[in-house]
């Protein structure tokens, strides 16, 4: 039995039309399922999402639950419209302990909530739920989007990151940084998980791809890119607001334990 079969038998259970039903509805507020257990509810989000798309919060005990569950929708739905979303922190409430990783994964998730407002399955876990994320006006106002074919020079290009706090070095290997190279400009943003290589011709663009920095090797063409700076620390004095206010109304939000979640933010508050 594939997982696409073991979907499929999740769908025909008699339950999972009152689940589906409820879902729809605006009149219930609250649904508790019981009786789940290990890899189970991701088949059922699973079937769930397959049936009709839709955008969801899911707010774990900790990061490893959450990692674990996340890594269990990949297998079943792709990695297309799911997406983790950890802490920033390696240590809760200290902020002298960023992890660079960690800002990077967040930033992407953000621009792409942004960018993509459909069918969006974010898995988070209490600490980084609690945590407060840029503005949608200021994630707008700091990206910069660059398309193949469009006229901009690498002094302009270069002149921005120089102004955003990127770091030009001889070969990128981690967010922020960026590098030079006659015509060609690597470029390591805040909103991808891998660097973009912007080939120029004069002062148009010719072709934008991925890349691996540890060989080098092209990835993947892409046709638009955003660009985007550390917005953990340049938008630090800016206003920033919870995750729930980022993300608007239209979202469910699911929670492994509910009293243990509110515990968990009431002792980080």
């Amino acid at each position: 039995m594939n997982l696409d079969q073991l979907i499929k038998k999740y769908s025909a259970h008699p339950l999972f039309g009152e689940l589906v039903k409820n879902h729809n509805t605006t009149e219930v507020q609250h649904v508790h399922l019981d009786g789940l257990r290990g890899s189970s509810i991701a088949l059922l989000i699973a079937a769930l999402y397959k049936h009709e798309k839709f955008n969801a919060v899911f707010v774990l005990n900790d990061r490893e639950e959450a990692a674990y569950f996340a890594n269990d929708l990949e297998n079943l739905l792709g990695t297309t419209h799911v997406m983790f979303f950890p802490a920033s922190y390696k240590k809760t409430g200290d902020p002298t302990s960023l992890d660079n990783s960690n800002v990077l994964q967040r930033a992407e998730v953000l621009n792409r909530i942004s960018k993509n407002p459909a069918g969006n399955l974010i898995i988070t876990h209490t600490e980084s739920f609690y945590e407060k994320v840029t503005t949608k006006h200021s994630l707008h106002q700091n990206t910069f989007d660059v398309k193949r074919g469009s006229v901009m020079s690498q002094d302009f290009l270069s002149e921005f990151l120089d102004d955003n706090d990127f770091v030009q070095t001889d070969f990128v290997y981690e967010a922020g940084q960026y590098a030079m190279r006659g015509g060609i400009m690597d470029v390591y943003s805040f909103a991808f998980e891998l660097p973009f290589r912007i080939e120029f011709f004069d002062d148009r663009i010719e072709s934008i791809r991925t890349f691996d920095p540890s060989n080098q090797l092209s990835v993947q063409q892409m046709d638009v890119i955003s660009i985007i700076p550390n917005i953990q620390t340049k938008l630090l004095k800016q206003t920033k607001e919870h995750f729930l206010n980022f993300i608007g109304n239209n979202y469910r939000i699911w929670m492994r334990d509910y009293d243990s979640a509110c515990e968990s933010i009431s002792a980080l508050h």
